[in-house]
């Protein structure tokens, strides 16, 4: 009966015999352990699958047992730690049972492996605590751009329409981080949801490069304040506001430290009077993004064609799944 059970097992089965040594030994043992069912058959059990600060308080539970017939960890199911072949340490699901055969007292016990589950909480620990951390920023955003624009807005309509606009990027920005798992964006896409919205030809006055280059989650918030800010900019100043177009580059260049972006916005068709280059709040969360979120710099000039910002920043990795 026992090895009509162990054969059909989905977990791991072990029978050992009271002296502690393995007297059944399944094929999912031999997967889970890395022993085949020939070395582990007759072997210490503790010896084989037992991680060394645990053999002791084993030996002596099991004598304990023998002698008195209580055992705390029977029949019932525990989480703890085994060890395979190669001396890896990972955690089990784990119930044992008694049974008594004509060889004598046999004890039968289910290994399950559960590293998966472990990682999983373990990711989704990471993440609560990850939403949690960008809740609070996002709300500290939110605060701080209600009380700047308040500050600089004429009337209350201009405060709502700098707004909500502000508000509108932001929520732009994570739909796209939420399509990707909170991963990453490209330029282009960024590109598309900040910046396109607000054109009437979007071939005409948007010329985009690197379009392709990646950007880890928090850049991408940042990437798309300020490119919400340049393209508000523009309308009320500068090259939308006429005939003319931007030029948004991006190029990456990997060295020792890791890669350092320069994203640049050149506006093309119209000059931008210099009093105004970094005047109002826009231009201040600009500045601030870049410097503090991203630990950047910006350059900004101006010609008779128009301003050009040029920002560098160094890119964090990208996870390798997207």
């Amino acid at each position: 009966m026992i090895k009509l059970i162990l054969e059909t097992a989905l977990d791991a089965g072990i029978v050992m015999r009271s002296d502690g040594t393995v007297a059944a030994w399944n094929g999912q043992a031999e997967a889970t352990f890395g022993w085949t069912e020939d070395e582990a058959v007759g072997a210490d059990m503790a010896a084989l699958i037992i991680p060394p600060q645990y053999q002791g308080p084993h030996r002596a539970g099991l004598a304990r047992y023998l002698q008195t017939g209580e055992g705390p960890v029977l029949r019932r199911r525990i989480e703890i730690t085994a060890m395979r072949k190669n001396g890896e340490e990972f955690p089990i699901e784990l119930s044992i049972t008694p049974v008594l055969q004509d060889e004598g007292k046999l004890f039968l016990g289910f290994v399950r492996d559960i590293s998966e589950r472990r990682n999983a909480e373990h990711r989704q620990g990471l993440l609560l605590g990850e939403l949690e951390h960008r809740s609070k920023n996002m709300l500290a955003v939110v605060m701080g751009m209600a009380t700047q624009t308040a500050k600089s807005a004429l009337s209350v309509d201009v405060f709502l329409k700098e707004y909500l606009g502000r508000l509108s990027s932001m929520s732009r920005a994570y739909g796209l981080l939420t399509e990707k798992n909170w991963q990453a964006a490209t330029l282009g896409s960024l590109a598309a949801g900040v910046i396109e919205p607000h054109l009437s030809s979007v071939d005409d006055q948007l010329k985009l490069e690197g379009g392709d280059i990646l950007f880890p989650a928090k850049a991408v918030l940042t990437i798309s304040m300020i490119l919400h800010e340049l393209t508000t900019n523009a309308i009320k100043y500068g090259a939308l506001k006429s005939d003319g177009y931007i030029l948004l580059q991006a190029s990456a260049v990997r060295g020792p430290d890791g890669e350092e972006v320069l994203l640049v916005w050149q506006e093309h068709g119209v000059g931008l009077p210099n009093d105004q280059l970094r005047s109002g709040f826009g231009s201040k969360l600009i500045d601030t993004c870049i410097r503090h979120d991203l630990k950047g710099t910006v350059d900004i000039s101006h010609a008779s064609d128009g301003i050009r910002y040029a920002f560098k920043f160094r890119n964090s990795p990208v996870p390798a799944e997207i």
